[in-house]
């Protein structure tokens, strides 16, 4: 099993690259396992995108009402692991990579100091 540990970034981001249709983005993200998601990005990040094409995810905050977020179907990266299939949801201020992104990996927290990544 290859696993990489990721220990370049404060703990427990990530570094993560993501596909929807023709655009790719390279960014950090927020390893959040309470987000059932896949990765949520801010939506100005996917601006020039175009319009979603899956149905909204309905998203439900801790503090407020539900909303409907716009999602496109993609495929992320994490370090050198991937493609992954992934729902991209415009969403929030900060990138999260949530469980459905999660569910293609083995992670360890290790002792909150750095994550360790396996496929």
């Amino acid at each position: 099993m290859v696993s990489r540990e990721l220990d370049s970034l404060p703990f427990p981001y990530l570094p993560l690259r993501f596909q929807v249709g023709r655009f790719v983005f390279e960014e950090e993200g927020l390893l959040d396992t309470g987000f059932e998601g896949g990765i949520a990005v801010p939506p100005d990040i996917l601006g020039d995108v175009g319009p979603p094409d899956l149905l909204p995810t309905r998203l439900r905050p801790v503090l407020g009402p539900q909303v409907d977020a716009p999602t496109y179907a993609g495929f992320f990266h994490i370090g050198n692991l991937g493609p992954f299939p992934v729902d991209i949801i415009a969403a929030g201020d900060e990138i999260l990579i949530g469980q459905q992104a999660i569910a293609h990996l083995t992670i360890t927290l290790d002792h909150g100091q750095r994550v360790v990544v396996s496929p």
